[in-house]
C-alpha cells in the first residue's frame, strides 16, 4: 500500500549576490501533519520570538539562546525531517 504525505520544505541560499567563493544551499522538509501537530507547538511559539532566518546572525545572546531552543525542541521531530545541504566553492 502506497502512503502519501504533504511536505513542508524550506529551503535557502546564501549570498547570491555576493563575491564570497563559499555558497551554501539548504532544505529541511517534515511531512506537514507532524509538523502543525499540537504537540509542537513551542516550536512555532518559538518563532514568533527568534526568527528562525539568521540572515544577520552575529553571535548575540539573544539569537544564540533562540537557536539553542529551536535545536532542543526540534530533536522531537528528528525521525520525521530530513535535511540537506549543498557547499559550492566556485574560484573567483
Amino acid at each position: 500500500m502506497t502512503q502519501s504525505s504533504n511536505l513542508l520544505i524550506c529551503f535557502d541560499e546564501s549570498g547570491k549576490n555576493s563575491r564570497d567563493p563559499i555558497q551554501l544551499m539548504g532544505a529541511l522538509s517534515v511531512p506537514y501533519n507532524i509538523y502543525q501537530h499540537p504537540n509542537y507547538q513551542a516550536f512555532h511559539d518559538l518563532n514568533k520570538e527568534y526568527s528562525y532566518h539568521w540572515k544577520n546572525y552575529g553571535g548575540d545572546s539573544k539569537s544564540r539562546n533562540g537557536i539553542i531552543k529551536l535545536f532542543e525542541l526540534a530533536t522531537g521531530l528528528v525521525d520525521y525531517m530530513n535535511f540537506n545541504l549543498l557547499i559550492l566553492i566556485f574560484p573567483f
